[in-house]
């Protein structure tokens, strides 16, 4: 949802090719709808209805505030208007006491329209291009291009596809989630649950470019897609405070991340949000994706953080300058070495579940490794975790400290 300052600093710059404003005080009119579509067809956007053209705040009647809601949830789920529907749900806000509704409009990736009308977003405009066949075709060939994963080879069979690359999907799976429905279902039943469709113009069925990339045999991805690039990412200019993303490959991303290959789009800005004020107060965090990508976090005064000492102990890596030897560690702990070397060498790099740590070290009983080992690490400042505020979090992760690498450089130097 939209901050109060967000939706002024929005109305003072105007309309734009992602801004518009609807004066609508007490019904929703039809160029609403139109507007809805072109942000669809383009490159989405938001759509202020009880704002004047010039930005001003009009507001909308409370007694209609309700029914205009629902009109414009009904009517972009109603295909005899909008066709895909697109289920948008509008958001109200209250700006200098008066009541206003705005739409995020995603931008979609097929083409929409409304009562039979093809509409797009040139500047600050709403363009109906029903009656231009090379216009629409543009937008057609547009939203294929960004969709590519979705495009349906009906003569590839499961034959095609590589038994190796099911089991190292599956396996990843099953170290987070052995309850996961894709671990119960046959190769055939997992590929056509996720990516059967059928072939534009003949309506031909067969699987999906994304499967064929996924799991094809390497002769069968070079002979349909000789050249294809992924890009399971947001493009497009960065707002910290608001961050629209949207996938490139869909498909694709799903299956990565439920292996843990990738996060939520917008996950990584959320923790950088949350996570940065308690390491740094009055920090100003900045991202902007352009030409060059940029990211940074400004401090109040960069001299608190000039020297380790004056940063908060719970906030900084545990280090230890003495000397510190294997041998120490492991009689103190009670936990051999090769066990010990194992678990800080694969945190050392980036940190790790829990899961995946008691399948590096070879144990299968959680609790027992967590008591037995995992924990004692932790006490004696050879790992670390992620979310110290909440060691059961499900989003826990261990990662190896200072001291524990200078451990694994004393072993090294020692052989």
């Amino acid at each position: 949802m939209l901050s109060t300052d967000k939706i002024k600093d929005l109305l003072s710059h105007g309309e734009n090719k992602q801004v518009e404003f609807k004066k609508c005080t007490d019904q929703v009119s039809a160029s609403v709808y139109e507007t809805v579509c072109s942000f669809l067809n383009a490159e989405g956007g938001y759509i202020f209805l009880g704002v004047d053209d010039d930005g001003a705040i009009l507001g909308i009647n409370p007694k209609c505030v309700t029914d205009m809601t629902k009109s414009i949830i009904n009517t972009l789920n109603n295909p005899e208007q909008f066709l895909p529907p697109m289920p948008i749900t509008p958001e109200q806000a209250e700006v200098d006491g008066k009541i206003i509704l705005y739409l995020n409009v995603p931008e979609s990736e097929q083409v929409h329209r409304y009562k039979n009308r093809f509409f797009d977003r040139w500047g600050d405009a709403d363009n109906d291009v029903s009656k231009h066949t090379y216009l629409i075709k543009n937008m057609f060939m547009r939203k294929e291009k960004e969709s590519s994963e979705n495009e349906v080879f009906p003569d590839v069979t499961l034959e095609d596809m590589d038994e190796e690359s099911f089991k190292i999907m599956r396996s990843h799976i099953s170290i987070h989630n052995s309850n996961h429905p894709w671990l119960s279902m046959t190769n055939e039943e997992f590929l056509k649950s996720l990516f059967w469709g059928k072939q534009r113009g003949t309506n031909k069925e067969g699987y999906k470019l994304a499967a064929i990339l996924l799991f094809g045999k390497e002769q069968t991805i070079l002979n349909c897609c000789p050249w294809h690039r992924t890009k399971p990412f947001q493009t497009g200019d960065i707002d910290i405070n608001d961050w629209r993303t949207r996938t490139k490959n869909p498909l694709i991303t799903k299956v990565f991340r439920e292996m843990k290959w990738a996060e939520e789009l917008g996950s990584g800005q959320k923790n950088i949000r949350k996570y940065a004020p308690l390491y740094f107060e009055n920090s100003e965090i900045e991202i902007h994706s352009g030409e060059e990508f940029i990211f940074s976090i400004t401090y109040r005064d960069p001299k608190e953080f000039e020297f380790a000492e004056n940063i908060p102990t719970s906030h900084r890596q545990v280090t230890d300058k003495s000397p510190i030897s294997r041998e120490q560690v492991k009689d103190k702990l009670g936990i051999e070495w090769n066990i010990l070397n194992s678990i800080l060498s694969f945190c050392a790099t980036e940190g790790r579940a829990n899961s995946e740590i008691i399948v590096c070290a070879g144990f299968k009983d959680r609790a027992t490794f967590m008591k037995k080992f995992i924990k004692p690490m932790v006490e004696e400042g050879l790992l670390a975790m992620t979310v110290p505020d909440k060691p059961n979090s499900r989003l826990q992760k261990y990662y190896t400290t200072e001291k524990g690498k200078s451990l694994l450089l004393c072993q090294d130097a020692s052989n």
